[in-house]
């Protein structure tokens, strides 16, 4: 490929965002305790979007108001919350084809919890 070609510029891009993702592991702790950390990169698709769903369903909770702890001030933002919701819902919905009947059931439970509580906080 020579430098005016567009397909030289794509991958570029795809070498560059590569470069950096390897420069820099993703690293997340998989537990609230602070437990072993895992680089996301390692992970399967199914265990990422599980957590992904894990940390926008609980972001929807906080934006509801919740607290994590006693002393923690509430930091609600219905429309944060929505959007929260929402995400979550899009991720469950991409992650069903690669799970169990029962998973994909109980995903969809969080999803309708969820949604039912932020009606009930814009009521």
């Amino acid at each position: 490929m020579e430098k005016g070609d567009p397909n030289y510029r794509h991958q570029n891009k795809i070498d560059c965002i590569k470069r950096n993702l390897t420069q820099s592991a993703i690293l997340v702790s998989m537990s609230d305790q602070g437990g072993p950390q895992v680089e996301l990169l390692q992970l399967d698709i199914e265990e990422i979007l599980q957590f992904f769903i894990s940390v926008t369903s609980t972001k929807s909770v906080l934006y509801m108001g919740a607290r994590l702890t006693a002393d923690q001030e509430p930091n609600k933002d219905l429309s944060k919350a929505r959007i929260a919701i929402d995400t979550t819902k899009k991720l469950v919905e991409t992650l069903q084809p690669l799970i169990s009947e029962d998973e994909a059931k109980q995903l969809n439970e969080v999803v309708s919890n969820l949604q039912l509580a932020y009606v009930n906080e814009v009521n």
